[in-house]
């Protein structure tokens, strides 16, 4: 706490110096700012008395690693990196998503400054839901009203993904699945064999040297990719605007970010213990059908480089259930040994539907 009273008394001259010039004249801070640590992030929150009748709320954000101090997050030269590059993303996500055609529909994060001395991004706060909490609505078990806006909202994901992949421009070519993905893939199969029948070993261990042999000469397109898009990470306004942000701006097939929240959704932990009972998996592909909808318009989908980071996915995903459940301790621990078998069987069949309903073609 005594980090966090140091960096106040530099930060808030600084966001008083600033606040007529992101606010007016009248514009004076309310109250003491408060200090939210995060996993990944130092949070600190400014209330904003715009005038009599209004008031905002600003955000700074000092990024950290896992167990750093903020004390050496604000001087890490890491850290000072990864708040220019978000700085200049907001930037950028606002220039794009804010032109006319496309504010009735996306929202952006406003980012106000970047303090370099303090690796510090200052940006207005917004009133959002993360796509997830429509998701793990009760209302989600019947087919009606929150199924259709669900799937809207996917719909818009979709779309405002375009956006984001096209504004970024090329990002030259490469190989769609190179040795080291390959490898990882083979690894993480690793890890889950002792789930699986021998049959099921075998099977999984020849999909993916078939598909290996494919594709692993194959050069498409890339783009600079968000690699974060989940459903976390996707919003919705109050008025149902899409926003997402934090992009990690790496190169790569595009298909990889729209594989991730696909994937995202169907293994979704309340998915994922009610065996896929919380909504049936021909429901999940029509929200499947719907994010593709919004991102490709009329144009064609290649499926089977779709289905190819599908089961990559899965496939890590899994793994990372079962390093959790190894990992657990106590009742954590008790609470796993009782969901992991039907965490297993879930994973499982959403392989095994991939492969029949995908792979086919591949010569098993």
């Amino acid at each position: 706490m005594k980090d966090a009273e140091t960096f106040f008394a530099q930060l808030t001259p600084k966001i008083q110096a600033d606040l007529p010039g992101w606010y007016g004249s009248q514009a004076k801070l309310a109250g003491q700012p408060t200090f939210h640590p995060r996993n990944w992030s130092f949070i600190f929150r400014y209330v904003v008395q715009v005038s009599e009748m209004e008031s905002s709320a600003i955000l700074v954000k000092v990024r950290h690693i896992e167990k750093m101090e903020l004390s050496k997050a604000v001087v890490n030269e890491k850290m000072g990196l990864e708040a220019r590059e978000e700085y200049e993303t907001l930037k950028k996500l606002q220039s794009v998503f804010n032109t006319e055609g496309n504010s009735s529909l996306f929202f952006t994060i406003r980012p106000l400054a970047l303090y370099d001395d303090l690796n510090a991004v200052v940006m207005e706060e917004a009133d959002l839901r993360t796509l997830r909490s429509f998701f793990r609505s009760p209302k989600m078990l019947m087919e009606g009203r929150a199924r259709k806006t669900f799937e809207g909202y996917l719909e818009l994901a979709g779309r405002w993904l375009r956006i984001f992949h096209d504004g970024n421009g090329s990002a030259g070519e490469g190989f769609i699945f190179d040795r080291s993905v390959y490898e990882n893939a083979c690894t993480n199969l690793e890890r889950i064999k002792p789930s699986l029948s021998q049959k099921d070993q075998s099977l999984l261990d020849d999909l993916l040297g078939k598909l290996y042999k494919t594709y692993h000469s194959k050069v498409v397109p890339y783009r600079i990719l968000h690699e974060d898009f989940n459903s976390a990470n996707i919003f919705v306004t109050r008025d149902g605007k899409i926003c997402s942000f934090d992009p990690h701006n790496q190169p790569g097939p595009l298909y990889i970010d729209l594989a991730k929240i696909i994937t995202d959704v169907e293994t979704y932990r309340i998915q994922v213990i009610t065996n896929g009972l919380w909504v049936p998996y021909p429901r999940l592909q029509t929200f499947h059908a719907a994010l593709l909808r919004g991102y490709f318009g009329s144009e064609s989908v290649d499926h089977s480089e779709l289905s190819l980071f599908r089961l990559l996915i899965l496939l890590e995903k899994w793994k990372e259930a079962e390093i959790r459940f190894e990992s657990s301790k106590g009742k954590w621990k008790f609470l796993y040994s009782l969901a992991m078998p039907q965490m297993r069987r879930y994973f499982l069949r959403l392989i095994q539907k991939l492969i029949s309903e995908k792979f086919q073609d591949v010569s098993l």
